[in-house]
């Protein structure tokens, strides 16, 4: 089946199987129906994530513009003037390319239930070397690159973090299925570290873009915390999280879920206290 989503002299039955509808406004009003689908809805001027789920839920297909946040159809509302200064409210989009939901709110109501003990890792965001907390969430994994553009370059530019000097924190836990020796990589264009239960396995300290490794003996059915740390100094942002162990070759790190509803007050980072460089 095809559809055309637009108005004359594009819209009717000569054109489309099946009736189809953009939704940008307030809730009053809006059409739809079981045999009709929303192509495209959700603009955070007058709309939100929760607010149009809960709305078309048993109602109509519907497809939310968009899923990442990335350059400026995503950011910045229509119309805003070239240069515009970063909208602390995304018009559009859900995730930034880092991986955490702008609001988990929005992310609670695409799943359709809590985040609570869901397969994440919690995540700090700061500014300079853990020096202000500023934002936290979860991402899934730990795997990116923001490149060096303004707003994109940033893990989360509405919160105000820039593309150089931020730092950020993961948590989460692992459970072994096989005991054995498992190694961990950190690739990053700055320093970074891995904590599994306190014990440091793995610290990077250049500021090359390069991998460090490091291994530890892990036991079957144990549920070990992970700490990951990250400070990006200048150019661009990179860092991906790996690991291997007995039965699987090198693949990307994920969390079984957050270790607790609230993380703790961050601890002082194991970076050299020198960080002139």
């Amino acid at each position: 089946p095809v559809t055309a989503t637009a108005g004359n002299p594009w819209l009717g039955e000569s054109f489309a199987d099946f009736y189809s509808w953009h939704f940008y406004e307030d809730y009053s009003g809006a059409g739809g129906g079981s045999a009709t689908v929303c192509t495209e809805c959700m603009n955070r001027s007058t709309q939100t994530v929760s607010g149009v789920v809960d709305y078309m839920r048993g109602k109509t297909g519907y497809v939310i513009w968009e899923l990442m946040i990335g350059r400026d159809n995503c950011r910045f509302a229509w119309g805003s003037p070239q240069g515009a200064p970063e909208p602390r409210t995304p018009f559009h989009g859900v995730i930034y390319p880092d991986g955490h939901p702008w609001s988990l709110t929005d992310a609670e109501a695409l799943r359709g239930r809590p985040l609570t003990n869901a397969p994440f890792f919690s995540v700090d965001y700061y500014e300079g070397e853990f020096d202000h907390l500023v934002k936290q969430s979860v991402t899934p994994f730990i795997d990116f690159d923001l490149g060096n553009e303004r707003g994109t370059g940033s893990p989360d530019a509405s919160a105000g973090i820039g593309i150089d000097h931020f730092s950020m924190r993961w948590r989460g836990q692992i459970t072994p299925e096989t005991s054995g020796s498992y190694r961990f990589y950190l690739e990053s264009d700055s320093r970074a570290n891995l904590r599994i239960d306190g014990e440091s396995v793995v610290i990077k300290s250049s500021l090359d873009l390069e991998e460090t490794s490091g291994a530890l003996e892990l036991e079957a059915g144990k549920t070990y915390e992970v700490q990951i740390e990250y400070a990006h100094k200048t150019g661009e942002a990179s860092f991906h999280v790996n690991w291997s162990g007995p039965g699987f070759s090198k693949r990307v790190l994920t969390s079984e879920g957050k270790t607790q509803e609230q993380p703790p007050t961050p601890t002082p980072s194991q970076y050299n206290a020198d960080s002139s460089d």
